[in-house]
């Protein structure tokens, strides 16, 4: 019955990081309630899914292949061994909440400012002599604070210090509070499932491995490269054989049209053609095997079809084009494009 089950997608734009995953030892932390067996199964195969996701990108990086997962930033700041995150991450990962905690935020930073002991005065913990002392004006923040408790936003049953869901956010605690939520949702909510990636990538290479690159750098190791085509660099990377050489007119309207391609067409068809949307490091010209181009022949029963009829066909394993020989620019470019379109969800034997 699993299998009739409709598949789920999660989609970021800007990048994927895990969700908030609450352990045993988190939640007898938290409350000392146990920890029911659907919430332990669940913490099991969520970590199950983190390991084989970092084994699955050391075994991309051993085969030179790309794994275009849309990981954030911030994750790969972890991976990497770079932190703490903060509030920069923060908004990053989900602008959203971000923007309604960002009052929060701010009502922190005052009350830090307003309760910090000024040079040569007796260090009282922030409360005491004129110049600490609060004004009426200290309480613009203090309607952000309705109906919050120590619970972290979004699971009201986890608490973020003892007996939270009991104790008020106030002017006073607020900078507890918004140091709470933002270690539970950058660091000990995500941690295991980042030491689960970890463990999963060290299963087939050491992590030292890749803690010698920056975000930037895994970013390209993982995703690939994006690349603007130019007839130039078509000519330098793309072979030609079977029927076409460099010179032939369909090659040249081809690259023509690769070339004008913008970004998104550029991702459709080097999935259509590689099996990936992303180009590995160094461009198209670092493809392996390299990008082939072929003629296709109509296979003619009557006369009356010719090679405008036919769609490009390709063979992903070893990124290799079969094109007709179309007459026109404009023929190639609308069937170079229904193949691509069509090409993206359905497999067919060519």
């Amino acid at each position: 019955d699993s299998y009739d089950l409709p598949a789920h997608y999660i989609f970021s734009p800007t990048g994927l990081f895990p969700c908030i995953l609450f352990t045993e030892e988190d939640r007898d932390r938290a409350s000392g309630e146990p920890v029911p067996t659907t919430m332990k199964e669940k913490s099991r195969y969520v970590l199950d899914q983190f390991r084989f996701i970092g084994k699955f990108i050391a075994k991309a990086v051993m085969d030179g292949r790309n794994a275009p997962l849309p990981l954030s930033r911030a994750f790969l700041k972890l991976i990497l061994g770079v932190g703490p995150l903060d509030l920069s991450d923060l908004i990053e990962i989900d602008p959203v909440f971000a923007r309604s905690f960002q009052p929060l935020v701010t009502a922190a930073n005052h009350s830090r400012r307003t309760h910090q002991p000024k040079a040569g005065s007796k260090d009282d913990g922030g409360q005491g002599g004129p110049e600490n002392m609060r004004s009426d004006g200290d309480h613009e923040h203090s309607d952000i604070f309705f109906a919050l408790d120590f619970t972290l936003p979004g699971y009201p049953d986890f608490d973020l210090i003892p007996n939270g869901s009991e104790i008020s956010v106030t002017e006073e605690n607020v900078c507890l509070y918004v140091d709470r939520v933002l270690e539970c949702l950058l660091c000990s909510g995500v941690e295991k499932q980042v030491d689960a990636f970890l463990d999963g990538f060290a299963e087939l290479l050491p992590i030292g491995c890749i803690r010698i690159l920056n975000v930037d750098e895994l970013t390209a190791l993982i995703n690939g490269e994006s690349q603007e085509w130019t007839r130039e660099i078509l000519q330098e990377a793309v072979r030609c054989d079977h029927g076409y050489n460099s010179a032939s007119e369909t090659i040249q309207m081809f690259f023509g049209i690769l070339a004008s391609f913008n970004d998104l067409e550029r991702r459709k068809f080097l999935q259509f053609v590689t099996g990936t949307p992303c180009l590995p490091i160094g461009g198209i010209k670092a493809l392996s095997p390299p990008l082939t181009v072929v003629r296709k022949d109509p296979e003619f029963e009557s006369g009356e079809l010719d090679a405008s009829a036919y769609l490009p066909s390709v063979m992903t394993c070893v990124n290799y084009l079969k094109l007709p020989k179309y007459a026109s620019v404009e023929i190639m470019r609308r069937q170079v494009l229904r193949a691509v379109e069509e090409g993206q969800t359905s497999f067919h034997l060519s």
